[in-house]
């Protein structure tokens, strides 16, 4: 494989992970690559001592650019994109969201408080430097640095995705970016409702890829960082399978399966003028996550 190859391998990745809804970090880049070249690829076949260099050197060459990310990773942005898509929520996703602590640990510029992940209480802690310290110093194996995101980082996210929205939209946005006060939130004030959800779910996926290349760097399990679905919350749902349905001489009582069957037969009698009146809501009739 030659460098133009490789390069072409690297652009055909990046699309595959952007419609798969992923972010497009460094690691991820690189095995995504190889699984698309059955494995071929390997940045030292083309003289390349590391796949950063390989990156550095597609940047050179105009295929892509390349941002820091939290944790230390590299984002790597394909050149000549026109609009960004929403991220598409998986089920895995829906069934699990990032504990409020951990979320802020990551998400608030730094302000010179230190964030330490207590592993004995499974817990966020925001301290004064010296106590911080102090605590890594005296229990190593308890408490984990989480590095504080800086204010730098979240506006080279938002200059990436300037590049990567309609030219009809990006002098709007650059003007807020660029503005005195507050640029970040005038950056987002400017967004269209569309571009505004596309901004969150990218922010979302960049802020949950960074915690969980942290996590895994440092040994921490899925199930201390998510919240999932409690037993109470199941419990609720199977409570939820019956409904009571109140009636002018008589309660009645169904199943929801039997329910939801019943409906279905009446909307398949249901003439087209009574159909157009029904109300439901509107993800409800197309095939989306």
């Amino acid at each position: 494989m030659d460098i133009e190859s490789a390069f072409n391998l690297l652009r055909a990745s990046l699309v595959a992970l952007q419609q798969a809804g992923s972010l497009t970090y460094a690691a991820g880049v690189k095995s995504q690559m190889r699984r698309l070249s059955s494995g071929e690829f390997t940045e030292e076949a083309l003289g390349f001592l590391s796949f950063r260099s390989f990156l550095a050197a597609a940047q050179d060459a105009g295929v892509v650019t390349l941002t820091q990310a939290p944790g230390g990773d590299l984002q790597v942005i394909p050149v000549g994109i026109a609009a960004i898509p929403v991220p598409r929520r998986t089920e895995q996703t829906r069934q699990r969201r990032v504990r409020h602590d951990l979320w802020e640990a990551f998400v608030r510029w730094d302000d010179g408080s230190m964030r330490l992940y207590d592993r004995d209480v499974n817990k966020v802690l925001f301290l004064r430097a010296e106590e911080a310290e102090g605590r890594l110093s005296d229990e190593p194996g308890r408490y984990v640095n989480i590095p504080a995101p800086q204010r730098e980082g979240t506006r080279a996210l938002m200059e990436d995705f300037i590049e990567r929205v309609s030219d009809s939209g990006r002098t709007k946005l650059e003007e807020a970016l660029a503005g005195p006060e507050d640029p970040e939130r005038n950056f987002v004030n400017a967004l269209s409702q569309e571009a505004r959800n596309a901004w969150r779910a990218l922010h979302a996926l960049h802020v949950v890829s960074a915690i969980e290349s942290w996590a895994k760097e440092n040994g921490i399990q899925d199930r201390k960082i998510y919240s999932f679905a409690t037993k109470a919350r199941q419990a609720k749902t199977t409570s939820e399978n019956k409904i009571t349905i109140p009636a002018t001489t008589a309660t009645v009582t169904l199943n929801i399966g039997t329910l939801r069957q019943r409906i279905i037969t009446a909307v398949q009698r249901m003439p087209a003028a009574e159909l157009l009146r029904l109300s439901l809501p509107v993800e409800y009739l197309f095939d989306v996550d």
